[in-house]
């Protein structure tokens, strides 16, 4: 089943130092699970995190990520579900 929405809000806080919330939703026609992904890549397109990869059912869902071990910086969180993919910027400070 491919979804039919999906959503990718603005991290909160952002910028941030060094914790931030990312929500999202993922909605169907159809209660089956969804392969999604969650991940954070650095400005120059290299993954730093995996936050999910796994097959989720439709709903709204909240992720904290930590970057204490990384430098400040922009980075990318992109959520893909199917065919359809979002990105955000994240701003980390330091």
């Amino acid at each position: 089943t491919l979804p039919s929405e999906m959503i990718l809000l603005t991290a909160y806080p952002n910028p941030f130092n060094p914790v931030t919330t990312i929500s999202f939703s993922v909605e169907t026609h159809r209660p089956d699970k969804i392969g999604t992904s969650l991940l954070i890549y650095d400005i120059m397109g290299r993954l730093v995190a995996t936050l999910i990869d796994e097959q989720l059912q439709p709903g709204e869902y909240e992720v904290l990520w930590n970057a204490s071990e990384l430098s400040s910086g922009i980075y990318l969180s992109r959520l893909e579900s199917g065919n359809i993919r979002q990105t955000r910027k994240l701003l980390l400070l330091k």
